[in-house]
């Protein structure tokens, strides 16, 4: 993928959500160019089995979701992880980093895999042993306590803790 095809991508990614098995699927067929994808004629998607909303949702704008992503990714330590090595590879050259995304293989590797990864930090971290940390973003103090003792306990631990 060419690295002019970043937004394009974002388009995608938000046209689909981040659960949607159908974008790695698409971007498979169409060689990994998601503009191929957008250009592509609505009955071709549908043969696909694209969903009338979402071969809508691909025709509709995210110009400003994109441009959030875009200049939120240019904010130091953040990091916008494509499940595609190639997808942005002028932000592996920014910062100076091998061709490598560093997205979890075990991740790529479930049914459901998000295509995309928002990561604040050190990302070849991503590449350690972890665990994640689920929860609510309304929980209680009490329960937030609770997670930051477990987060804090796993890390002492060795462990990587992602959320």
């Amino acid at each position: 993928m060419q690295t002019e095809l970043l937004p394009a991508f974002l388009h995608l990614y938000h046209a689909f959500g981040p659960h949607s098995a159908a974008l790695p699927r698409l971007l498979d067929y169409f060689d990994g160019d998601p503009g191929r994808v957008l250009e592509s004629d609505p009955d071709e998607l549908r043969k696909l089995g694209c969903s009338a909303r979402a071969i809508a949702a691909t025709r509709s704008r995210r110009d400003r979701q994109v441009a959030l992503d875009l200049e939120w990714a240019e904010t130091p330590g953040n990091h916008l992880i494509c499940y595609r090595d190639e997808a942005y590879p002028e932000l592996l050259v920014r910062e100076q980093l091998a061709a490598k995304t560093h997205y979890p293989e075990l991740l790529r590797q479930i049914p459901d895999f998000p295509p995309l990864l928002y990561a604040r930090g050190d990302r070849r971290l991503l590449a350690t042993p972890q665990i994640a940390v689920v929860g609510s973003r309304l929980c209680t103090p009490g329960g937030a306590g609770t997670a930051f003792e477990f987060a804090a306990r796993f890390a002492a631990a060795g462990l990587t803790v992602t959320s």
